[in-house]
């Protein structure tokens, strides 16, 4: 599971996922000493409670930001002085509903992007307490040298 990339020809898809550069919380500079291994490992949570078959969040919860995304792309593309002038030319009503449809799909997406970071977080915690258990990760090369045996030529 954790292996040299430098001297691996053979990539996590992790590692190949473009990050946007987006923080839910601005990073600050790092205290402390890094998390290892085994204190991941020691990570312990509770499940959440199934709702039924339910799939939460659902399609119809998915499709509700895709108005107000598109709305957003659309002021992101729009000039200062033509947002200015536009303030005179619509109901103050409408841009009321538009602030409170951005909130709100801001609000939730963000649950829904920590929700996502947290699973990430369990599996990670998991598979590190999987591996010092003595688990093995098919495909993955044990760098555990504790076990290792030298190899020798016949």
């Amino acid at each position: 599971m954790f292996q040299d990339t430098k001297n691996t020809s053979h990539q996590s898809a992790i590692s190949r996922v473009p990050r946007s550069g987006l923080e839910l919380v601005p990073k600050r500079k790092p205290r402390g000493k890094l998390a290892t291994q085994h204190d991941y490992a020691k990570i312990d949570w509770k499940p959440w409670k199934r709702n039924g078959n339910e799939l939460i969040p659902s399609n119809a919860d998915f499709e509700r930001c895709g108005v107000p995304a598109r709305m957003a792309y659309a002021v992101m593309t729009t000039s200062r002085d033509e947002l200015i002038a536009g303030h005179g030319n619509v109901d103050h009503k409408h841009f009321d509903a538009m602030m409170t449809n951005f909130v709100e799909t801001s609000e939730w997406l963000k649950s829904v992007a920590a929700m996502i970071e947290h699973a990430y977080l369990r599996i990670l915690a998991s598979a590190c307490a999987y591996n010092l258990k003595g688990g093995k990760f098919k495909g993955v090369h044990d760098m555990r040298r504790k076990r290792r045996t030298p190899r020798r030529a016949h």
